[in-house]
């Protein structure tokens, strides 16, 4: 609490270090990495540079062709090297790549989210979307922190009041993007005949308050340029914990850990 103050106090006379948007993208895009890929130059023999550059132009082709793309990150899913830190690594070079045709994007998404519902409802559908562990599932956290990057309200030193204000007000009209995710999860249900509305509020669940949300909760240098302390941090992880745990509408036992809320928790992208 002593360093939220101070942290505070810093910030009366130097104004709130916002990130501007490139910044923000690449630090949702790629956590953890202290230079983005997306910065480096191509390393490669003069010689070799058209060569190259030619064979990248051909593959942004190949990346526009849906068939392809869909193709491809099956393939790649199926892989059993390609781990989870290789899915969402491939995912935000995607979302890089496709940035500037959010319509196009969408539809992909679109589509991969199909046969991801179609894979769950077969299975466990009160699974989907609670991990990051498909390509799909990381390119839905890119999605949402693109759409929603106008709704992050506030200033630091009232850092976590006013991102519940924006985030519970009812006042604001609702983004958008998630109606138009919301409705295409009815969509599914509908479709396959999902009539529990524990497993459709699960779903809504695990795609605004867990992968945007909480990852912004979690995680304030995705919007500010600060950096935490361990204290800090533990600080935000029982907020982010306690508003993910407000969301479901399963009673709750009082414990020291909750077992669903920590599996959510470790299924955001720091």
């Amino acid at each position: 609490m002593t360093e939220m103050m101070d942290l505070t106090s810093d910030l009366v006379g130097t104004g709130i270090p916002f990130l501007d948007y490139k910044s923000y993208a690449e630090r949702i895009f790629f956590p953890g990495h202290r230079e983005s890929p997306l910065q480096r130059d191509l390393d490669i023999p003069e010689c070799r540079r058209q060569t190259v550059e030619q064979g990248l132009v051909q593959l942004s082709n190949l990346l526009n062709s849906k068939l392809f793309l869909t193709k491809f990150i099956h393939t790649l899913e199926i892989q059993r090297t390609f781990s989870p830190r290789d899915r969402a690594y491939v995912a935000s070079l995607l979302t890089v790549s496709l940035h500037g045709k959010l319509e196009y994007f969408t539809d992909i998404l679109k589509t991969l989210l199909n046969d991801l519902v179609e894979q769950y409802v077969a299975k466990n559908p009160k699974l989907m979307l609670r991990r990051t562990e498909t390509v799909v599932e990381k390119l839905l956290t890119n999605w949402m922190s693109i759409c929603l990057y106008a709704f992050v309200r506030g200033t630091l030193q009232k850092f976590v009041d006013d991102l519940f204000q924006v985030i519970l007000s009812t006042n604001r009209p609702v983004p958008l993007a998630v109606k138009y995710f919301f409705d295409l999860l009815d969509e599914q249900a509908i479709h396959y005949g999902i009539a529990d509305p524990e497993t459709i509020h699960i779903w809504k669940t695990n795609s605004l308050p867990l992968r945007f949300w909480i990852n912004i909760i979690k995680n304030p240098q995705f919007v500010f340029d600060v950096q935490t302390s361990d204290n800090v941090d533990a600080v935000l992880l029982v907020i982010a914990q306690t508003f993910m745990d407000s969301c479901t509408i399963a009673d709750h036992k009082l414990g020291r850990v909750s077992t669903e809320g920590e599996g959510s928790m470790a299924g955001t992208d720091r």
